[in-house]
């Protein structure tokens, strides 16, 4: 049985198909520029004999780019899996880059003669605004969701294709080779536990046994949002889910919203045994885990700390995304339920996963208030379901949850011991 394959895999241009930027304006191109007549740009193109170099045949000695050594490979492979090809480049001119993939030639898998890489190109997206623009394009004609389509791309900052719209994004490693058959071998796994981990929200109690999980502080429009098993808007506020204080979390920093705006959601899994069956991990709040900090780092500069974080988390629990990871949440003052220096702890859950496993039962804060007084929702804190849950925790978190200090009301210092049978928590 053949595995599943994305409907649409879409490639960036400069950097990714190509090394270098494919451009007239640029300055790295030689002097004079790219282009050295009035002729139409585009003319001035050719390819080496080498059948990898595109160069401007009136300046031969200048910049040139060369094509990514594994491209033919790989886009014959895509058309013999029955995918759709696509280019999304925020290049400025689509003529002059146009020439340049019709150089490139690609083995048709069903006669398994070559032809021009543009006559397989379905979509054709150049010109220089965000990728999440090229994607809604490409939806918009291909009429199926998101998920079903896969982005290569040299530069982070055009992970927010993933993060908002929820395309599986795979960044290609060195931009001065373009990408290659490992690149493209990453993105196709990737997109393929993503795919294996995708639940239908419709007609879930018949597919699944839906699963509780925590709480999430939102407002009324993130909140619906979450109850259809759709992710987040684009925001740039701190996206952390956490168990208990929800009511903290959905008036933190929203004191210019009206009350009835605020909403708290119960977070549940579509399917109990996939999420027992997820890969999860507890990393320690400090230490060689560094958390991404969207409040203070640029897009770009948050994506590739989540990649070193990515990478860490492979090198000591041996698995990739998507996963869950937990961890102590740093102290913040005014929370509710809290004594003191009592500290709480959180889940991650990333937005591929999130569209993909959860959905969310929406409630208002005073209905969440009564049932927290009365007594009829009590906090059940993520580390006493390690061992249920089957998380993998690192051997520093393990110590920070054996050696956490909360402060009583009367200032005496003491350690809070949890239960530990082996290498788990309870």
């Amino acid at each position: 049985m053949s595995q599943p394959f994305p409907l649409l895999v879409a490639f960036d241009l400069d950097g990714t198909i190509w090394s270098g930027w494919l451009s007239e304006h640029s300055h790295e191109l030689g002097k004079g520029g790219w282009v050295t007549d009035d002729r139409r740009k585009e003319d001035n193109l050719e390819m080496h004999v080498d059948a990898v170099t595109i160069r401007d045949k009136l300046n031969p000695h200048g910049f040139k780019c060369r094509v990514a050594k594994d491209l033919p490979k790989i886009a014959s492979d895509v058309l013999r899996h029955g995918g759709r090809i696509a280019i999304a480049s925020r290049n400025t001119n689509k003529n002059v880059t146009n020439r340049a993939l019709s150089f490139i030639q690609v083995e048709d898998p069903r006669d398994k003669w070559p032809r021009p890489f543009t006559k397989y190109i379905k979509y054709n997206e150049v010109f220089d605004r965000s990728k999440s623009e090229h994607f809604e394009l490409f939806q918009k004609w291909l009429r199926e969701g998101y998920e079903k389509m896969l982005l290569f791309d040299d530069k982070n900052e055009n992970k927010e294709a993933e993060l908002w719209k929820g395309v599986t994004f795979q960044k290609v490693e060195n931009r001065s080779v373009g990408i290659t058959w490992n690149d493209y071998s990453r993105g196709i796994d990737q997109w393929r536990r993503y795919n294996a981990l995708r639940r239908p929200i419709s007609g879930l109690r018949s597919k699944g046994e839906p699963y509780f999980v925590g709480w999430v502080g939102t407002d009324v429009q993130n909140a619906n949002r979450y109850a259809r098993g759709d992710r987040r808007l684009p925001t740039d506020r701190s996206a952390r889910w956490g168990y208990g204080f929800s009511l903290f979390f959905a008036s933190n920093n929203r004191e210019n919203e009206a009350k009835a705006n605020l909403r708290i959601v119960a977070l549940f899994a579509r399917d109990k045994s996939a999420f027992i069956n997820m890969n999860k991990c507890w990393i320690p709040e400090k230490g060689k885990f560094h958390q991404v900090d969207n409040k203070h780092l640029s897009f770009e500069q948050a994506c590739d700390k989540n990649d070193v974080l990515d990478h860490k988390v492979w090198q000591e629990f041996g698995f990739h995304k998507p996963y869950l990871f937990f961890t102590r949440h740093h102290q913040m003052e005014g929370m509710p339920f809290l004594k003191d220096m009592e500290r709480f702890n959180e889940l991650v859950i990333y937005p591929q996963a999130q569209d993909a496993m959860f959905y969310g039962e929406v409630f208002t804060i005073e209905e969440v208030d009564a049932k927290v007084k009365s007594g009829e929702w009590k906090h059940r804190p993520f580390n006493h379901n390690i061992k249920a849950w089957n998380i993998k925790t690192h051997r520093d978190a393990k110590q920070e949850l054996l050696n956490t200090e909360r402060k009583k009301s009367s200032g005496e210092v003491v350690k809070w011991k949890l239960k530990e049978d082996s290498r788990d928590f309870y």
